[in-house]
């Protein structure tokens, strides 16, 4: 996913080093992937925008989380390109924000087109995108009078089936009253609409994101007679925005939640037991001996292990929990609505269970078991770093003599032994 995504991806760390590189970026710079690594972002840009991009990106990994901003860079053939960028910052191992990852889609184009809109008389500004735009008036009654043939290129009706019909007929129910708003009261009311997005009905009967910008149409006296406007396509963009998002919050390998949607989801899950006042169940969960498979079948069977067993404890879980990874081979599972000991017992036998069943990685046969330590919202944590440490507390005590069990932390030799992290 990383080489061949869409956007440009790079990983830099806190001085402006590289770490990793796509095929994308490095291929705009005549380089390959490899050359980048180790290589200082002063190799690339002006000294002032690298010391300005370090400075930016030294301030982010202190606070942490993610940024969106647009920025223009100068390619080595002269020419300038925006960039619309997505920064999100890395943790290692010992939850330190060390590298940001950074993704760029190629705005080009669209800034283009913005400042040729500007520039444009308001009559013809939206006549001269790109023909592969949907250009269309409308009648005051938001009847459909005229569609450019780029209708039929993008949603699949003749334009003699499109001509006469209600716009709202090609619109999502969901988006229906918005538009209304939009295209009706404010247009008629004299006011432009700018990058309104909104879905569209495919003559195949499947939905395609569009963003549309409209003026009123005027006659020669200035009455307002109707809208004119020009929609374009913008389904991939929306396609790599939910993919980028993807990346924020979920783990790349398994897809399962990460650390980051893993606390979203408790802070509300927190909110709700203590209105409630129930109780949530966090597991730490890691492989027994897990290392041992990157050892003898290497590290692709290993992630093929992850996956697999990533999908079998989903398989065991309710719609309202969250399972997580967190790190290699480690897992924390979130349960809502839990009765202390009873609930979470229960899950953590089922899952002692289903590792008895071996698995088919490459065509061997992989045993595994795992270990598991519980602790329980509110009695012992009410946040999740706390919750969280005291079950890997718990974790380490299961991996005593015979490992392949659960504990809880209150259990009193884990209480007594104090914080533990836990290992293979």
């Amino acid at each position: 996913m990383f080489e061949n995504s869409g956007p440009a991806i790079t990983i830099i760390d806190e001085n402006g080093r590289y770490l990793m590189a796509n095929k994308k970026v490095a291929a705009s710079y005549g380089k390959t992937p490899e050359e980048f690594v180790g290589r200082s972002i002063y190799d690339f840009v002006p000294k002032e925008m690298a010391e300005r991009y370090i400075k930016s990106n030294r301030r982010l990994l202190a606070r942490g989380g993610q940024r969106e901003y647009e920025d223009t860079l100068k390619l080595p053939t002269g020419e300038e390109r925006s960039f619309l960028f997505l920064d999100i910052c890395l943790k290692d191992d010992d939850g330190r924000y060390f590298a940001i990852q950074s993704s760029g889609i190629d705005i080009t184009e669209r800034k283009q087109a913005e400042q040729a809109l500007r520039l444009s008389e308001e009559k013809f500004r939206l006549l001269i995108e790109n023909s592969y735009d949907i250009i269309y008036t409308l009648s005051l009654d938001g009847i459909l009078t005229f569609v450019s043939p780029a209708w039929t290129v993008l949603l699949g009706h003749p334009v003699n089936q499109v001509v006469g019909q209600p716009l709202l007929t090609f619109i999502h129910p969901d988006e229906v009253a918005t538009c209304m708003t939009a295209l009706g009261e404010g247009l008629i009311a004299g006011q432009p609409v700018k990058d309104f997005e909104y879905r569209a009905c495919h003559m195949d009967g499947s939905w395609r994101w569009h963003t549309t910008s409209a003026v009123p149409l005027r006659d020669e006296v200035g009455t307002i007679i109707g809208v004119e406007g020009i929609s374009r396509d913008i389904t991939e963009r929306k396609r790599m925005e939910q993919k980028l998002e993807e990346t924020a919050t979920h783990d790349f390998l398994t897809g399962l939640p990460n650390r980051v949607l893993l606390l979203d989801r408790f802070t509300i899950a927190a909110a709700l037991a203590h209105r409630n006042k129930a109780r949530i169940a966090v597991m730490s969960l890691d492989l027994d001996k897990f290392k041992s498979v990157n050892d003898t079948l290497g590290h692709g069977a290993g992630d093929q292990v992850l996956k697999v067993i990533s999908t079998r404890l989903t398989g065991l879980i309710r719609a309202s929990d969250t399972l997580a990874r967190v790190g290699g081979d480690e897992f924390i599972l979130m349960m809502m609505e839990t009765d202390h000991m009873g609930d979470a017992t229960a899950i953590a036998q089922k899952i002692l269970v289903s590792f008895k069943e071996p698995l088919l990685i490459d065509g061997h046969q992989v045993q595994l078991a795992t270990s598991i330590g519980i602790a329980i919202y509110p009695e012992d944590g009410q946040d999740l770093e706390t919750l969280t440490k005291k079950s890997d507390s718990a974790l380490y005590y299961s991996k005593g003599p015979g490992r392949n069990q659960f504990k809880f932390f209150n259990d009193g030799d884990v209480r007594m032994g104090g914080d533990h992290r836990s290992g293979n």
